[in-house]
């Protein structure tokens, strides 16, 4: 049913452990989902947050806004992740769990997005598993991040 949440088919490996998280950026302004602005509601509906059959709000590990995106390499973005590129300010949404990226047949662990100039950009920064087959096509962490977002508190 649509209201069910999306699951690996039963047989397909599963995910490697994640690595330990790095201590929260003290930096960083915690946000409160039950007193959310105009952009951080933008910005975690574009992401898709809201989707009962990703996991909804229980699934963002992290949630940040960031005054230099340029600067997000320490959460786990690499360089050449699509807006870190662009610079600016925006918001970072660190989701835990398995989600499918259906426009690339794939599903990313641990993905992040960030939202920035009215758009989100999807960044698998964890294992993706192709998800025809049901075999991970990378297994592992690619960007080791030395600092984790806030928790989105709930």
């Amino acid at each position: 049913s649509s209201s069910s949440v999306w699951r690996p088919e039963p047989g397909w490996p599963t995910p490697p452990l994640a690595p330990t998280p790095p201590p929260i950026d003290s930096s960083l302004a915690p946000v409160s989902a039950s007193a959310l602005s105009s952009d951080a509601l933008a910005a975690l509906d574009a992401c898709d947050a809201f989707d009962p059959a990703l996991g909804g709000l229980s699934s963002v590990a992290g949630f940040a806004f960031v005054a230099d995106l340029a600067k997000a390499v320490p959460y786990g973005l690499d360089a050449n992740s699509p807006k870190a590129l662009e610079g600016g300010a925006g918001w970072i949404v660190q989701f835990h769990g398995e989600r499918p990226q259906v426009r690339t047949g794939q599903s990313w662990i641990d993905e992040m997005c960030v939202y920035s100039h009215g758009e989100p950009a999807f960044v698998a920064t964890g294992p993706v598993r192709d998800l025809k087959s049901g075999q991970f096509v990378r297994g592992y962490w690619p960007e080791r991040p030395t600092l984790s977002l806030p928790p989105l508190q709930l």
